[in-house]
Formats: C-alpha cells, structure tokens, sequence
C-alpha cells in the first residue's frame, strides 16, 4: 500500500508543502520503491483518463492475453443439441473436461460495469504518452529557437498557433491561459467535448520555453525572468501577509499570484529508502484549488501499489480575472472579476486596476464593492485593447482585513491583412537584402527571421517540422505529413546519425500516420481521399510509393501492399496504360490523360518490384507517346524507367532529354503547362516537376551539374513557412534534398556567420562539422522601424554548403478583400452583429467558382469571434448531408474541407454560433483556397460583433 501524508491540510497559494510517502507490503512491513508521481489541478483531474490503479488492470490483461485458450466456435446455439447419451460417455466427458478447463473461469457480467469506459481508459494510457512525445518536441523546438536568439514572448505567441495532431489525425486544441499551455485531443471517437478527450498539460514558461521565473518572478528585457540565473523564488505573501511593491508584495500592497499551471508537479521516479519512505518538497502554485496528487509505485520485486490524495490550497478572500486566450487588437471586451469573501464577517473592497499602456479602461479603474459574509460576487471591466503582443492585466482587492492581488495574462493579435515575403538562396558571397516595414503598418505586428541552413539536411528537416501546420483530414494530406517523416528516419539510419530522440519522435508521427492512412482503404483494394468507394488510381499509387519507402523503417502490412498492388494491375487497359477508375473528384487536366496516369502508376509500381509482362507493356504504351509528352510527364515516365530498367537504353535516351529541357534563364528548373496528379499548376507545378525530375536524375547518377543548380533553385523556392508551398511539392523536394546527401554528404562545414541588420550586428553563428545539420535562426523584430528602408545582411567566413533564408511579415489596416490570384471567392455574412449574452447568431456562407474548370480539394478557412462557442451539431450536420467532407475546429477557427466546386453551382450553408460573453470584436475575415494551390486564394470582409 502506498501512505501520502503533508505537512499542512491547507496552504496558502506560493507556499511549500512537504509530502510524506510510505510503502508497505502486504505484511506492513515497509518496502524500497520507485515512486511515479502527478499533481494536476482538481478541475483538470476530473477530465483526465489517467488513473492510479490501472497498471494492475494492464499487466493483468497482458498476461491473460499471453495464455493460451481455446475456442469453441457453433453454427447457432438456437439449434444447439447435445449428442444422446453424451452425458454416460466417458470418452465425450473427458474431451468437454479438457475444453471447459481449458476456457477458465467466466465471471458473470457487473450491473454497474462501464466497459466502454473502461475502454476509453486503457486507450487513453497507451495513446497519451504520444501525446505527451508530440509536446515534449514542440517544446524542443521552441527551446532550440530561444537558443537562436528568439525573443520568449514570441515563442509563446507562436506557440498558440501551432497545428498540431493527435494520434487519430485529429487537430491539437491548444489554449495558452496566464502561464500554462492545455493540448486537448479529441480522442478515439474523434469529437471534442465527450468522455474521451484526453489532455495534456505544461507549464508555457517553465516546461515548454525552458525559461522559469527567478528571484522576484518577472521578466527581463531579454525574455528571461529578472534575477539572473539560479535565483530562488521569493517568500509567498498572498491573502493578507506583509505588504510591499506593487507586483511582488510588501508593506503596503499584496503579492501578485500570476502562476496558474493545471499541471503542478511529474516526477517518474521517486526513490523509497530501504523502509520504504520518502519526502519530497513541492512548491505550490499560486491557484485557489486542491491539487490532486496521484502516484504509482513498484518495487524491484514487481509489486505494485497506487493512491490519491488531495493537496489543498485555499484563503479565506480572493480576486480572480477570466481572460480569452487571443483578442484583436481594437477588440472591447468586458472583463469578468470575482471577489470571493469567505469571512464570516463583511469586507469593503478597494478594487483596483493596474495602468497598462496596451489597454484602455472604457470603466472605473477604482471601485469599492461592499461584500456580505461568505458572498462571491462579480464586477464587469469594459476594456479595449490597444497593442499587439503578450500582456498581463494585473488587479488588486484591497479589503479591511484581507487583500488579494492577481495577474491573467492575453495575447493580443493584429487585426487587418497578414503581408508575408521571403527570400532564399545559397550563401557563398555576401548578401544584402533591403526590407522595409511599410509606415501604415499595425505597430507590433512587424516580424523579421533570418534563417540559416548549413546543408540540405537542416533545409529538409525545417520542412519537416512546418509540413505539420497544413490540414491533414484526408489520405493525401494524411500521407504529406507521414512520408516526409519516413524519408528522414531512413536517411539517419543508413548514415547513422540518428538519436534517440529523434527516432522517438519521427516513429510517433509514422506510426500515428500508418494507422490513419489504413482508414482510407477501400473495400476491394485501393485507397480514396476520404475512404469511400471507389477507389482512385493516381492516390492509391500515391500511397502505394509512400508505403514501399515506409516498410523500410517500419513493419508494413504484406497483404495490404499485395491487395493495392493488385487492384492498380487490374486498371490496366489491353493496350497497356492504366485508367482512372474512379470519379470521385470531378477530374479535369492530366487525372483524365491516361499518358499521365499511365506513366505515374507504372513508376509507383515499378517502385514496389512490380518487373512483369504488365509492366513491358506500360513501357511500350508511354514510348509510343514519348515524342508528345509534356515535361511533367517525361519526369514521371524518366522515373518509372529508372525503378524498372536502370540501365535500359530508353532510360539513359530519357534522362539525356528530360536534362536538357531544363530551363536555365531564372536558374536550372523544368516548367510545364501541364497539370500535376494533384492539381498543382503554374509555380507549384514547376516545383513539383523539378523536384521529381531531380529525382530521377538522382536516382541513376546522372547530370550531376544540372542536379546540385536545381536543388538549389528548389531552396531558393521555399516559402516564408519553410515549405515548398503545395503538400506535393514539399514532400519530392525533401525526397530529392534526402536522396542528394545520400549520395554526396554536406560537406564538412566550417564557419563563422554574422547577421547585420543596418551595420550592426546582431547574431553570430559558429557552423562545425558537429553542428553543421541543425537549422539557425535570428530574430531581428526588435531593431525594426516602420517607414524606412533598412539593410539586412549576411557575411560569411569560412566554408561549407551553407544556404540562408530571410523572412519578413507584417500587418496593415484592412481596406477591403485582398485581391484573389484565382477563381474562388468567399462572402460570410452573420444575421445580426448586436446582440446579448446567450443570444446565438446564424452565420452564412457562399462560396463559388467563377471559372469554366472544376476547384479541386477547396479549404474554407471561416473565424469565430472571441468570446463565441461554435454550435458542432450544425457542422456535424453538413457532414452527414455531403455539403462538406470534413472539418477541423480550434479556438478561433473552423476550417471546412470540400472535394470539389463546381463551376457555376455556388455552394451555401450555415451554422450557428453562440455569443458567451459581452464583447465588441472582429470576426478573423474567412479565406477560401486551393489546397493543392494555396496562392489560389481569395479573403472575405471581418464582421464586428458586438454583444452587451
């Protein structure tokens, strides 16, 4: 058994409570052990499918499952009839001996059994820690970037809007309240707010950012807390202790409680003596709650033990502010405060509201609110927020007896149009880029990264990681944030180079994917975007070569890739090219060219060690073609030749004129007017040509020249989010990127980078062959002044194949729809922008195409206003009625997934959402794109609400 005692029954919020632990076996006698320990906030305890005693359930059901049985399989126990004379047979006796033994015993089933729930419960132990994996890395990531010279509050701010996926493929909801950061899944059924949500929770300074407060607890210019390293925090002084300065507490004023984390304390392993007892001090936030403690203990032995117990925090008067995660800058939003006075006796209270320069009070910033005994009651704070960034609101409650003050924490994000521009290339010269940050831009929305790679693999990888912000509700998009993944893991296992770690991390995102994408087979073979029959050609031999590079670091089911192998076979036409047999998109371009299709399916199948008599007639079909072949088409038909006959004739004859059609006037890239398997056209389509061209030259070790200047050209292509725009076109580049190093490994790369921006320095980067694959990044946002020119510049000393990036973002005043580069347009109007608390307003939508040719794959990206709650029925409702395929919710978002619009057949619906608090607010303007071509795009006009 495992004893929890504390020191205290009650704490006040800062103070330390000492916990005693105390293991005994059976016998009482006590026993060493290791102690794995978790303290979350009773609120959030309730919501978590994390429960101490379960370890028991799991070993049980894995050893039961390892035993042996046996089963008795009947036709129909209605018809069931024993033999005559069964029951005198001492032969028949025996053998239902031996099979009754062998079953075990069967228990009769409980009356208050939840087997569902305790399903959920199992899943959530085993699914969770992936989550958890998924956390630990963002927290990496972000921790690697401050290393780099990025400012904390804008790793934080980043940090809200992260896309991140759960297990199931689902959206992370991610919400940053004050200082803790929530990860919310949806679960198993896929679906928020039911029993099987699991979440995950961090400390945002101290877990994610690795940046905990100090002595005094407040930030530095730099990000860092005041203090200076390994200070100690001070003494608590909340609810009526001594009194002092205004933000830390002393002789006049109270200490300001400003850390809310719903997670307190994870230890894995705390170690027993040899009695069996350990202590162990916790610092206790500055919540008003019981924390509740749960701990799992086992010895060496194998004995098990668990408990809870309740760590309470608690004072008898307390403030408390309730903020949104995210307003917009202009937003007016009511703040709600409640004083809670426990007292038996009545208190006058002092509110007041501390100045800040990025909010104006629309109310009193004093009041005085006579409290009765024991009465909570709430004020109303109208305010309107000013500047963009992360703020702290920070009110004090002054009482005759007792005081309180508290600090919430708001990120403010810029209203108007995000104008985003990026430049890249390689860095062998100097380079000098001038930037300028427009006058009308909004004040704090002005960003500006300069990025440095010191091979192809830091370039990959930085891929990699952004490939996780696009959509991922069906197979393609499933498979375009899985395949890049496998590429990297195989590429650190042929060299070496993997860690722990990253292997972790990657293998999480495969496995994860690998499930996923098996959801998306149809019945009798072959694969379609959302699982529904039939099956579609070109994406299921998408899948089928994302399969074939996944079994090289992962086990692959056989049957399945046999099963997919075989349905592609069966699309091929006597003549020898391959049909697309399924209608599921309206298809229009190349999907409807049987030479594409032909030629993308024999190379995916060529791939998997398809070598017969269907492949030679492939061949012969796409060379009776080849004198008309369009350039996308001759990529992919050089590709197919090189995985079936390396070293054909007609293979070198290809490569040799898929070299030479390179176009090197804007440096060495193919272009094409054809449109890709999956869409792309114009810039994305030249992207997705070059690389798979590069590919195939790659690949046979040909036109070494021709293939390091369109690699080249191919990073000078990515966009300010580290991608290669489309999903397709990010996952070749980082194929050929990957392929590349395998044959010829970066260089050792020795040297020293120096970012300026205007003549002054402002970060230095040391590149050694130790560091040479880790991406670098400087943060210059804080040197940036609006209406004038400035000059950033990269000087390099030294060698190596070093490229750079430099990013630059910023916000202005919205003055109508942003012209769209294409066909697709958005209107979004709500039924009424005045309302009250509670009232529920009816939003409508259109979307349509003005063009002759079918949208493919079209994302309507639609905002929810702050202080709002989304009616999930109404969407769930489009779902079932085919207007939608699919949609994923956060905070602020509701993104909506369509197959196809159709020319001239405007689509319409609506949904309701509901207004929860009094605010005056702008609705993020709705955008509605081209997965396959996100410039294809067009914005509608954000609506002002307000709600009294």
């Amino acid at each position: 058994s495992v004893a929890v005692t504390t020191d205290r029954e009650v704490y006040a919020p800062g103070e330390q409570a000492e916990v005693t632990f105390e293991l005994t076996d059976a016998e009482g006698i006590g026993r060493a052990a290791a102690i794995g320990l978790q303290i979350v906030d009773e609120a959030v305890f309730s919501l978590l499918e994390f429960r101490p005693g379960l370890e028991r359930v799991y070993f049980r059901l894995e050893g039961e499952l390892a035993e042996p049985r046996y089963q008795i399989g009947v036709p129909n126990l209605a018809t069931l009839t024993a033999q005559p004379g069964a029951e005198q047979d001492p032969v028949a006796q025996a053998e239902a001996g031996i099979l009754f033994a062998a079953s075990g015993d069967v228990d009769g089933p409980g009356v208050a059994v939840n087997t569902y729930q305790q399903a959920q419960s199992r899943v959530a132990n085993v699914v969770k820690p992936a989550i958890e994996a998924i956390v630990n890395t963002l927290a990496t990531t972000l921790q690697q970037e401050l290393g780099y010279g990025a400012d904390v509050e804008a790793a934080r701010m980043r940090l809200t809007m992260e896309r991140q996926y759960d297990p199931w493929g689902q959206l992370l909801v991610i919400t940053v309240d004050n200082n803790q950061a929530r990860f919310l899944s949806s679960g198993p059924d896929e679906r928020l707010d039911t029993a099987d949500d699991i979440t995950v929770t961090r400390n945002t300074y101290c877990e994610l950012l690795g940046d905990c407060p100090q002595a005094g607890g407040e930030f530095d210019n730099d990000g860092d807390f005041a203090g200076g390293p390994g200070g100690v925090p001070e003494a608590p002084n909340a609810g009526g202790g001594d009194r002092g300065d205004p933000s830390e507490g002393g002789a006049d004023r109270p200490r300001v409680r400003r850390d809310f984390p719903e997670t307190l304390l994870v230890e894995p392993a705390l170690i027993t003596d040899g009695q069996g007892r350990a202590t162990l001090s916790v610092p206790l936030a500055d919540s008003i709650t019981t924390w509740r403690l749960s701990a799992l203990a086992n010895t060496q032995a194998g004995l098990l033990g668990s408990t809870e117990a309740g760590i309470r925090v608690f004072q008898d008067f307390f403030v408390d502010v309730a903020f949104p995660a995210t307003l917009t800058r202009g937003d007016e939003y009511t703040v709600p405060i409640a004083l809670y006075n426990y007292l038996d006796t009545p208190q006058s209270v002092r509110l007041e509201v501390q100045p800040a320069e990025w909010l104006t009070l629309l109310g009193e910033a004093n009041q005085v609110v006579e409290l009765a005994p024991n009465e909570v009651r709430g004020v109303d704070l109208p305010v309107r927020v000013e500047k963009v960034g992360i703020h702290a609101l920070t009110v004090f409650a002054i009482g005759d007896s007792l005081q309180d003050a508290v600090e919430r924490v708001v990120e403010v994000v810029p209203d108007g149009q995000e104008v985003r521009q990026s430049w890249s290339g390689r860095l062998d010269e100097p380079v000098n880029r001038e930037i300028m940050l427009p006058a009308e831009a909004i004040e704090g929305s002005g960003k500006l990264l300069v990025k440095l790679y010191p091979g192809l693999f830091s370039a990959a990888v930085e891929g990699l990681d952004n490939i996780l912000r696009m959509p991922s509700g069906c197979f393609e998009q499933t498979s375009s944030t899985t395949w890049p993944n496998v590429l990297v893991v195989r590429y650190l296992r042929e060299t070496g180079t993997v860690t722990p770690e990253l292997e972790a991390t990657a293998m999480g995102y495969v496995n994860t994917g690998y499930q996923r994408l098996l959801t998306f087979e149809v019945d009798g073979g072959g694969f379609e975007w959302f699982g529904n029959d039939p099956a579609h050609t070109v994406l299921t031999a998408y899948g089928l070569l994302e399969f074939v590079d996944m079994a090289g670091v992962r086990t692959v089911d056989e049957a399945m890739i046999a099963r997919t192998r075989a349905w592609l076979l069966e699309q091929q036409a006597a003549d020898g090219h391959f049909e697309v047999a399924s209608r599921g998109l309206d298809e229009t371009g190349n999907l409807t060219d049987p030479v594409t299709v032909t030629a993308y399916v024999a190379f995916a199948l060529a791939a998997a060690g398809e070598n017969g008599a269907e492949m030679a007639l492939a061949k012969t079909f796409l060379q009776g073609e080849l004198a008309d072949m369009g350039t996308y088409t001759l990529a992919l038909f050089a590709n197919f030749l090189v995985a079936y006959e390396p070293n054909g004739g007609l293979t070198g004859q290809v490569l040799d004129r898929l070299a030479s059609e390179v176009e090197e006037s804007l440096g060495n890239h193919w272009q094409t007017d054809e449109q890709t398997t999956t869409y792309g056209q114009g810039e994305p389509a030249y992207i997705e040509t070059t690389a798979l061209a590069t590919h195939a030259l790659l690949k046979a070790g040909a036109a070494r020249g021709v293939t390091q200047a369109a690699l080249d050209w191919l990073i000078t292509k990515k966009d300010s989010y580290g991608t290669w725009g489309s999903t397709a076109g990010t996952v070749w580049t980082i194929k050929c990127l990957l392929e590349a190093l395998a044959s010829q490994p970066d260089e050792n790369a020795n040297a020293t980078v120096r970012v300026l921006l205007d003549d002054v320095e402002r970060a230095t980067f040391q590149v050694t062959p130790d560091n040479s694959d880790v991406l670098r990044q400087a943060d210059l946002r804080e040197w940036l002044v609006a209406g004038m020119p400035q000059q950033v510049s990269i000087l390099i000393e030294g060698q190596g194949n070093l490229q750079y990036g430099i990013v630059q973002a910023y916000h202005v005043p919205y003055d109508g729809p942003a012209p769209g580069e294409g066909p697709l347009h958005i209107d979004v109007s709500y039924d009424r922008t005045s309302l009250t608390v509670d009232d529920t307003v009816n939003v409508s939508v259109d979307v349509r195409n003005d063009s002759l040719e079918f949208a493919d794959m079209v994302m309507v990206d639609l905002g929810i206003p702050p202080g709002f709650d989304l009616v999930t029925d109404d969407v769930d409702a489009l779902v079932e009625q085919g207007v939608i395929r699919r949609y994923e919710r956060t905070e602020r978002q509701l993104l909506l997934y369509f197959q196809v619009i159709l020319p001239d057949a405007p689509v319409h619906f609506e949904y309701r959402i509901v207004a929860r608090n009094p605010i005056r607010a702008q609705a993020p303007a709705a955008r509605v794109y081209s997965y396959y071509n996100p410039d294809v795009e067009s914005e509608g006009e954000p609506i002002e609400v307000e709600v009294q």
